[in-house]
């Protein structure tokens, strides 16, 4: 039973979603680092994801943005812990030895050389015998031999790994509904992009219409008034023309002076 949930932890919790690969304690490109948004990564991912957006994170799951540094980043201590139980149970099955044997290392600096053979119970966490002298001394500080605490403590790592695997199940289905809810806004964003043009098209087509339409008639009004002041202008030259020739035609046959000597004369004899 113990080897069937440390696969699940392995694949559901140990792995990066976005390389599928196994994560693996630090000092490590796979260390697993924690977004603001609590969803967890290895650090080779995460930094080709801000490679990608130009220092900005966008994260694969919740699509949260994050501008923090890679190296400034969490490491997800809870997954560290798995990750090195799952690694010593490992070697514990080849050894026939206890999960939590004392082949483990601190990870602190200055006590990478000591064994990690007792768990403090204050902070949750595995100890050497270094930092229960300096960082976890009683009675502040309670702490256990390893064999006991893993004793103790696997049915609480077990219902954890349960607990762990519901709630992955659960984020997991809810994920996969918001990118659905992505999927559909996006659809419809569309479609209404494309209503929107073809509306704006239609309108377009139906006002240039009318423009043409309107100009045409002005045109045509144009043209009706201009043809008929032009006929009426044609025929006040021609008259122009007719009395101008009629005057001139006549002033050479009845001079002038001549003419108005008898125009005098009819008004005396009047």
């Amino acid at each position: 039973m113990y080897q069937d949930l440390a696969s699940a932890v392995e694949e559901d919790i140990a792995t990066c979603t976005i390389c599928t690969e196994k994560m693996s304690p630090p000092p490590s490109s796979k260390t697993p680092k924690a977004l603001p948004c609590l969803h967890t990564f290895c650090a080779s991912c995460l930094r080709q994801l801000a490679s990608y957006g130009s220092g900005r994170i966008e994260c694969p799951n919740c699509r949260s943005i994050s501008s923090t540094p890679v190296d400034d980043l969490r490491n997800n201590f809870d997954t560290i812990r798995l990750l090195e139980i799952l690694t010593h149970h490992s070697k514990a099955d080849k050894g026939n030895t206890t999960v939590l044997d004392s082949s483990m290392k601190c990870s602190r600096n200055g006590h990478e050389e000591e064994d990690l053979k007792l768990y403090c119970e204050t902070c949750e966490e595995l100890i050497c015998r270094e930092c229960a002298l300096f960082d976890h001394c009683p009675p502040s500080h309670t702490y256990l031999q390893i064999n006991n605490a893993e004793e103790k403590y696997r049915p609480s790592f077990e219902k954890l790994i349960s607990d762990a695997q519901s709630r992955l199940e659960v984020l997991e289905k809810s994920s996969a509904e918001i990118f659905s809810f992505l999927d559909q806004i996006s659809e419809k964003a569309e479609k209404m992009r494309e209503e929107v043009i073809y509306q704006s098209e239609v309108e377009i087509r139906v006002i240039e219409e009318k423009r043409k339409k309107s100009l045409s008639e002005i045109e045509k009004l144009e043209n009706e008034h201009l043809d008929s002041l032009n006929f009426h202008l044609d025929e006040i030259n021609n008259n122009i023309n007719q009395l101008q020739y009629f005057l001139n035609f006549a002033k050479q046959i009845v001079p002038e002076k001549n003419y108005s000597n008898k125009y005098n004369s009819n008004n005396n004899n009047n």
